[in-house]
């Protein structure tokens, strides 16, 4: 139950919340590459692929 105006700002605030988290989430976690260009590109993946392995130690 809503008591405060505070409260009332705290429902709002959690409503937003989950309508902008729950859907970016499912659409994260079932089809990644929709939206979202995430590679894991390091220094030591840039030696391998370049590299013969016995070179990179």
């Amino acid at each position: 139950m809503i008591k405060t105006k505070q409260d009332l700002i705290n429902k709002i605030h959690l409503i937003i919340s989950v309508l902008i988290v729950v859907p970016t989430a499912l659409t994260y976690g079932f089809k990644p590459d929709f939206q979202f260009d995430i590679h894991l590109n390091t220094m030591w993946m840039s030696l391998i692929s370049s590299k013969p392995l016995w070179a990179c130690i």
